[in-house]
């Protein structure tokens, strides 16, 4: 997902100054005492200054951190895990993830049936696909199931992709991804009123995607709106990435890029089986 990338920076406050925290008391007896910072990523579309509380925001990465250094680094060269376990550490993830994206929602013009970024080409792993797959299998009816069949089946003859997009290079990716947006093509789990099926279940990438430009924006052309790099989702990231390569499942879907090891992403429509049986486990 392109978008042009907001940088944090320090917000000074006087000590006689009004507490950011919107406690009605003066930084120095509130927030200061509590050794507690406030960042700003600058103005959103409405022009107010998007503080935020950094040392919230960097809790929970420290959370997320240790988190997955328990469950996750720490197994490397160790251990597999389950699918079933790898599901329960996915979804743990996840959780602390949107409470690190909770301070931040407020800054964003993103309301249920605003859909332009459900066009987008989004990668993911092969435990985010599985998890996504059972979802869809144990939440969904018969009925739904076969209308994401079709939906499926539709966009793979429609869309190019590949399944193998770690070969391309940054240059032929970038390209593959413009082009995909360019066709507009709805997520095929996308309902009639604009609202994601599968949002319990969406991928990192969907749950990490918050704009702070203008929704005109979006609907003109959703590489060009702006967007936050948080701490919160990076670490996230990193986790997901090597709970999938510790996955037993798919320990076999690693491919190696000068010597450091990453998992296969590949865009949702490539995972999918289209009878929904499983997912595609060919590297």
């Amino acid at each position: 997902m392109g978008s042009i990338i907001m940088k944090e920076k320090r917000v000074k406050v006087k000590d006689q100054n009004l507490c950011l925290c919107n406690s009605g008391k003066a930084y120095e007896e509130c927030c200061k005492s509590k050794k507690q910072e406030y960042y700003t990523l600058g103005k959103n579309y409405e022009n107010k200054d998007m503080i935020f509380n950094h040392t919230s925001n960097m809790k929970v990465y420290d959370e997320i951190t240790d988190y997955a250094m328990y469950n996750i680094f720490d197994l490397e060269g160790q251990s597999v895990l389950t699918i079933s376990k790898s599901m329960e550490i996915l979804n743990n993830i996840y959780e602390k993830v949107n409470r690190g994206m909770n301070q931040f929602s407020h800054f964003a013009p993103c309301k249920k049936g605003c859909s332009s970024c459900c066009s987008l080409y989004v990668d993911l792993t092969a435990i985010e696909a599985e998890n996504i797959r059972r979802y869809v299998v144990d939440n969904k009816s018969d009925d739904e199931i076969n209308a994401y069949k079709t939906k499926l089946k539709e966009i793979k003859e429609e869309v190019e992709t590949t399944s193998r997009p770690y070969e391309l290079s940054k240059e032929e990716l970038d390209k593959l991804h413009y082009e995909y947006a360019l066709k507009d093509i709805p997520c095929i789990f996308l309902n009639e009123e604009g609202a994601c099926g599968i949002y319990e279940a969406r991928p990192l990438s969907c749950r990490k995607f918050i704009v702070f430009s203008a929704r005109d924006k979006c609907e003109d052309n959703v590489s060009k709106v702006i967007s936050p790099n948080l701490a919160p989702t990076n670490i996230g990231r990193l986790a997901i990435d090597h709970l999938s390569m510790i996955t037993g499942r798919y320990k076999n879907l690693i491919y190696i890029n000068e010597g450091d090891k990453s998992p296969i992403k590949r865009p949702l429509m490539q995972w999918i089986e289209e009878d929904f049986y499983d997912i595609n486990r060919k590297p």
